[in-house]
């Protein structure tokens, strides 16, 4: 572990097993217990060692996984933070309009899936009749029960 920096550790397994953390020293720095996810400050120092454990019959597969952590810096308080600048602009460009149901849509030859030949599409015609906004209506007779014998 740098010097000056604390130590995350996680030690996944299985639940019969038991890990222990030994410091620099030799000293107990965690004591036994279940695999777990554990931080050590930096006074621990480095090297460090890990015990681990299985108290079941099987054999088992474990998982560690470290993490050197920074020393945490105090925080500036607002008033003796320096001024931020705003953010530059971000430039927002405008989508190429679609084009309208008057517009004519140039459009590479297609081929026919039937020979392969390549085809041309019938061109758009603009239409002069607006699209209706009412919905269709169908009109059913009503036939009351007694007449549909």
């Amino acid at each position: 572990v740098p010097s000056g920096y604390g130590l995350v550790m996680g030690i996944n397994g299985t639940p019969l097993m038991q890990m222990t953390i030994y410091g620099s020293e030799g000293q107990v720095e965690t004591e036994r217990g279940p695999l777990r996810v554990v931080t050590l400050p930096a006074a621990i120092g480095s090297p460090l060692q890990v015990l681990v454990t299985n108290e079941g019959v099987a054999s088992g597969l474990l998982t560690l996984s470290c993490r050197a952590d920074q020393p945490k810096r105090p925080v500036t308080p607002a008033s003796v933070r320096p001024e931020l600048r705003p953010p530059l602009p971000n430039p927002i460009l405008e989508p190429d309009p679609a084009p309208g149901p008057d517009l004519e849509i140039p459009t590479e030859p297609v081929p026919d899936s039937a020979t392969g030949a390549p085809m041309q599409p019938e061109p758009l015609v603009p239409t002069e009749q607006q699209p209706s906004m009412e919905s269709p209506s169908i009109e059913v007779p009503l036939v009351p029960d007694d007449e549909t014998q």
